[in-house]
């Protein structure tokens, strides 16, 4: 029941979107009573006569576990497939997944990839392809310059070199030639 003016209106078996309105209890929400529901799925829930009217609530919950999902698959199969591309230093390998924000938006795809150095990395698609990321952690920008500083997995040895696509995986002491 509940009051249209200042007459009470009877909302028993009526259904609002996945809930059936099976009885009004004592409870209140502000002014609005509190109907027990029974949604599609079986479970019983208790919603406020405003939030069934107003479409606010249409089910137990197991809409928007559904439609988050649903949202999640969909951006898998758009998600851009980059598959052996390389990026610095970095060769995208494999797509493991998204990150979701509390089941709410879906984030950039995340993928395992391969440094030149043998190091692996998980990687947003979004970092790789702004070129935020450029590698495992092994080089890192020289300030105030255009060279790389690259740590060789090797031997431990830094050396330089102006582009990451272009660098030996090892300096070059480990790669046998003179320094």
């Amino acid at each position: 029941m509940y009051k249209r003016g200042n007459k009470p209106v009877n909302i028993t078996g009526e259904v609002y979107g996945e809930l059936t309105a099976l009885r009004p209890t004592s409870d209140k929400l502000g002014s609005n009573i509190v109907w027990e529901c029974l949604c599609s799925c079986g479970k019983v829930v208790r919603v406020s006569t405003s939030n069934l009217r107003s479409g606010r609530t249409k089910s137990c919950g197991h809409l928007r576990s559904q439609n988050a999902r649903e949202r999640l698959c969909v951006n898998l199969k758009q998600a851009v497939d980059i598959t052996g591309k390389r990026f610095g230093r970095l060769v995208a390998e494999r797509r493991i997944g998204s990150r979701i924000d509390n089941g709410k938006k879906t984030r950039p795809a995340l993928w395992l990839c391969r440094c030149d150095c043998g190091g692996l990395r998980i990687c947003a698609a979004s970092a790789l392809n702004t070129g935020h990321i450029k590698s495992c952690g092994c080089t890192r920008k020289i300030p105030k310059s255009d060279e790389y500083a690259i740590t060789c997995p090797s031997c431990g040895q830094k050396y330089r070199t102006k582009s990451l696509e272009d660098a030996p995986p090892l300096c070059p002491v480990c790669m046998g030639e003179k320094p």
